[in-house]
């Protein structure tokens, strides 16, 4: 098994005027600084041809843990046609953690935006939106290092 730990501090300072709503429930209307992230990330082989990629995140700003990316996964390369195949179910809780390239929304920088700042960075719920609020499993194969296909299939779990 692997860890890993990161810290994301974060301070906003709005020029001009302050900003109209307090930036968080625990900030002011300008001048915050709060450490925004503190993930662990956890990842290695349970068994034979499974393994695991798990993150827990911390929020100063809301002030709670929540479970960011988990995904467990079986995977198996056989020879198909001469060529190597590989086989693969995930279990995870964002439909773009599992990407076998990591070319998703999961795994693109800006991993995230700023909290302390109000209004709305526009994006698809594919992007983040889902994440750590659902469980899905997922099939993929790869036939010479070529995605052929994947399915994902979720129940939606929590709310936040």
């Amino acid at each position: 098994m692997s860890n890993s730990a990161m810290a994301l501090p974060s301070f906003a300072r709005q020029t001009g005027e302050d900003q109209a709503e307090d930036a968080g429930p625990h900030e002011d209307t300008n001048d915050n600084a709060s450490l925004q992230e503190a993930s662990v990330f956890l990842g290695g082989k349970l068994a034979n041809h499974l393994g695991s990629f798990v993150q827990a995140t911390y929020s100063d700003i809301s002030r709670d843990v929540a479970m960011d990316n988990m995904d467990v996964r079986y995977a198996r390369t056989l020879d198909f046609c001469g060529k190597s195949t590989t086989f693969g179910v995930s279990l995870n809780n964002n439909p773009t953690v599992s990407d076998v390239s990591n070319s998703v929304p999961a795994w693109r920088f800006p991993y995230m935006s700023p909290e302390l700042i109000r209004g709305s960075l526009a994006s698809p719920l594919i992007d983040g939106g889902l994440e750590g609020q659902v469980l899905g499993a997922s099939a993929y194969a790869m036939w010479a290092s070529k995605p052929l296909t994947s399915i994902w299939a979720t129940a939606r779990t929590s709310t936040r």
